[in-house]
């Protein structure tokens, strides 16, 4: 565009009249190219290698973070024109469709000619898969100590010592009980069939108490003797620690639980040429390279089939285990219940957690 409309310019058959049009038109192709994509992401997911495959793509970002479900939902909610994309949970997607956040521009094209695990769905046409991840056990090691399988023996831990460390969301904590208590997949039946046992009474009876819920996981696990259950990449900084030679990672014995996030256009009153370069961005973004890039960053799991390549050795084998256990058992995939359920959630989760 530049070369190009440089000649023009200097043309000398150009009236200075035409030659103002021009120039302003060139101004104009720059200044559009100059505006940031902004981007709600989750905190720490998004890697320097990326933001500059994207920036030598012509792409600048304007970078907002978060670091639960609970607070994306309310900055969009708030305002979603402060933003052009978000990566969020597919768990959340259902609610933010209703407040009519997400954009009706359709993605799917880009979708069926990647190959993407099955079990990742596009459930909204203008959102992608980012990155997916499992909920595991991680936990200091000796030989005394098993490979822990279920939330009511990560608690017995605490009879030996170990400090505890539980993710700090609501529906992960619910989608591991029903695992562990009925090993049924998360669907809405499921809220129905916990809500007969009492989620409540159930968290009792482990003995769990407000200060056990981490919004970082990884910081409880550099302690001295501990044991936390949490999503697989959120353990990496202890791992690269010292005491990562002691930490030993284990997938629940019933239904794992998995989680995957979407790169979502949201729903703005930009203009149309503004709109078409985010589509772009969304497919850059989402393309194996920096798919590569984002998951050695982050060691989350590629949405991709065969590419977990860039993994450490104590993610490579988790997710060789997670994949022969995946062969004779679903997987318990992470959704959101209906409102008048995520209302009954909340009153329970308010009881125990606060």
């Amino acid at each position: 565009m530049k070369s190009y409309v440089s000649v023009l310019i200097a043309t000398p058959i150009f009236s200075p009249l035409m030659k103002s049009i021009f120039g302003l038109l060139y101004v104009y192709s720059l200044t559009l190219n100059a505006a940031p994509i902004k981007i709600l992401n989750w905190w720490d997911f998004l890697s320097e290698e990326s933001v500059k495959d994207l920036k030598e793509h012509g792409h600048e970002i304007n970078l907002s973070v978060y670091k639960s479900n609970d607070v994306a939902v309310s900055k969009l909610l708030r305002n979603k024109e402060n933003f052009d994309i978000a990566i969020i949970s597919n768990a959340i997607i259902p609610s933010l469709k209703q407040a009519r956040i997400i954009s009706k521009i359709n993605l799917k094209s880009i979708y069926k000619r990647r190959n993407y695990h099955s079990f990742i769905k596009n459930n909204d046409a203008a959102c992608l898969p980012y990155l997916w991840s499992t909920t595991i056990f991680a936990f200091h090691k000796n030989k005394n100590t098993k490979a822990i399988g279920s939330l009511e023996q990560l608690i017995q831990l605490k009879n030996k010592g170990y400090t505890i460390g539980i993710i700090d969301d609501k529906l992960e904590v619910w989608s591991r009980i029903l695992g562990d208590m009925h090993g049924l997949s998360l669907q809405r039946s499921t809220y129905k069939t916990l809500s007969k046992s009492s989620f409540a009474t159930h968290l009792k009876k482990y003995r769990l108490n407000a200060k056990e819920f981490q919004s970082n996981i990884g910081e409880t696990l550099q302690g001295a003797k501990a044991a936390v259950y949490g999503w697989h990449g959120a353990v990496l900084s202890s791992l690269k620690k010292p005491v990562g030679q002691q930490i030993a990672l284990s997938i629940p014995e019933k239904r794992p639980v998995i989680g995957y996030d979407m790169i979502c256009m949201l729903n703005t009153n930009k203009s149309a040429a503004h709109k078409l370069k985010v589509k772009k961005f969304i497919e850059r973004l989402s393309n194996k390279k920096n798919t590569t890039f984002n998951g050695m960053y982050s060691q989350y799991f590629s949405p991709y089939k065969k590419h977990n390549d860039y993994l450490i050795p104590p993610f490579k084998n988790l997710y060789k285990d997670l994949e022969k256990k995946l062969k004779f058992t679903k997987p318990l995939i992470l959704n959101s219940p209906t409102t008048e359920e995520h209302k009954q959630i909340n009153k329970w989760w308010s009881h125990v957690r606060y």
